[in-house]
Order: C-alpha cells, then sequence, then structure tokens
C-alpha cells in the first residue's frame, strides 16, 4: 500500500508543510509514509518516516478519540502499552514509554 501519492495529494489541497499518516492491522503497521518539509521556511529539509512530532492540544485529543475507537472495536485495551504500536510511540515523541499504558495516557493533563 503506497499513501505517499494520496498524502502528496492532501498535503498540497490543505497547503501543509508537511503530513504524515498511517494504516494498522491489529497485528501490524500495514503502511506508513511521510510526505514534506520539516519545517515550512525550509523546504528543502524533507520530513523522514522516523522523524518525531510535537502533539499539540489538539491532536492529544484526536489520538485519544482514535485510540477509544479501536477499543471499542477490540485492537486495543486501556492497559496496551504504545511501544507495542510503533507509529503512537513516534507520535508520542518518546520512546520511553514502555510501561505507560493508553488509559494513563488518555488521563494525562497539560498545563
Amino acid at each position: 500500500m503506497n499513501l505517499r501519492p494520496l498524502l502528496e495529494t492532501l498535503r498540497a489541497e490543505a497547503n501543509l508543510p508537511a503530513l504524515a499518516a498511517f494504516v494498522a492491522s491489529r497485528d501490524s503497521i500495514l503502511a506508513a509514509d511521510v510526505t514534506g518539509a520539516r519545517r515550512a521556511d525550509q523546504p528543502g529539509d524533507l520530513l523522514a518516516l522516523a522523524d518525531f512530532f510535537q502533539i499539540g492540544s489538539n491532536a492529544k485529543a484526536m489520538l485519544a478519540a482514535a485510540c477509544a475507537t479501536l477499543i471499542e472495536e477490540g485492537a486495543l485495551t486501556w492497559d496496551a502499552t504504545p511501544t507495542r504500536w510503533r507509529v503512537i510511540a513516534i507520535v508520542i515523541g518518546t520512546l520511553w514509554l514502555g510501561a505507560v499504558t493508553i488509559g494513563w495516557l488518555y488521563n494525562m493533563m497539560t498545563f
């Protein structure tokens, strides 16, 4: 599954500097890709799949909703650790979260 053409189209339509997406099954990541630049003012500094993303307040709510949906469908559990799903760990931006559960992240607050 090649996500790049779709990501490039969506990124151009939304005028975004970069865009990343993944498709996962219960057992594995089926596809993952990125397009664009790390910084809008440096278009030659291209984004890589292994780059980290900072999650802002809105993105945290979206991630929580996505996780809750997957939990309702039986694909995740509240006591699952994000490092089991590499992309979630990358999105969170820290790999030390091996013992932290989805439930803990859902209840986490930022001030």
